[in-house]
């Protein structure tokens, strides 16, 4: 009984399928996926980040002791 109501509270065209009508989509809900910027990825992600905090050089410690290459922003 909970599940169903989920289904039907958080599936908007589970619902309308249990309505018996076919849900109506707008051209806004399927949108092309953003492209992120290589640059800013690399500044957000990459190496020379990591190692600007406490945590991300923790991170990359971890990631040599566990035996993996440090390719950060891929």
């Amino acid at each position: 009984m909970l599940d169903s109501l989920t289904r039907l509270r958080y599936n908007p065209p589970f619902a309308a399928q249990q309505a018996g009508r076919q849900l109506e989509l707008s051209p806004m809900a399927l949108h092309y996926p953003r492209r992120v910027s290589k640059v800013k990825r690399t500044r957000k992600f990459g190496f020379r980040a990591r190692m600007k905090t406490r945590l991300g050089r923790k991170m990359l410690s971890a990631k040599r002791r566990a035996g993996r290459r440090l390719n950060v922003k891929s």
